[in-house]
């Protein structure tokens, strides 16, 4: 029986000796981070105020008149556009929010008004099937079924 024998050397890597020599590699410290003066951030938001965008000779000055490189300037105005967008979609969050819980509770207490004057109004009244009586209140629009126009009168 002749067997084709052609085995190839396997190496074996001690991954163990790798990962200790890692550790012992001295660790590059971080940069801190720059604490801004009182000072430096009232200079950089009056920038700020009058350009949320400035040009980079209007960052170098303000980088020289308050003491820290430009590129942190132009970070610092990153971050703080990043740092407005947040508020602005929290407001627009919130401010949706509370459009819709209005228009809950506003239906809630139509639905109650409807149950309890319901059963004293006949199906067969003249205005029960009237187009007005068709208005529904919903969360996204006030706008009554019959004529498309917008409306905050509750019709029955």
């Amino acid at each position: 029986m002749g067997r084709n024998s052609s085995f190839k050397a396997v190496k074996f890597i001690d991954s163990t000796h790798e990962v200790l020599r890692s550790y012992n590699k001295p660790q590059t410290s971080k940069r801190k981070r720059t604490k801004l003066t009182e000072e430096q951030l009232g200079i950089l938001e009056k920038s700020y105020r009058t350009n949320h965008h400035p040009p980079s000779e209007t960052k170098e000055s303000v980088a020289a008149k308050i003491g820290i490189p430009m590129k942190n300037v132009q970070i610092w105005f990153q971050n703080r556009r990043a740092k407005d967008k947040n508020i602005k979609e929290y407001i627009v969050a919130e401010s949706k929010r509370r459009h819709e819980e209005s228009y809950s509770t506003l239906n809630r207490r139509i639905d109650t008004d409807f149950m309890i004057r319901g059963s004293s109004v006949s199906t067969h009244h003249p205005s029960y099937n009237s187009p007005a009586h068709d208005h529904v209140m919903c969360k996204s629009s006030t706008r009554n079924s019959y004529d498309g126009s917008y409306d905050s009168h509750d019709r029955y």
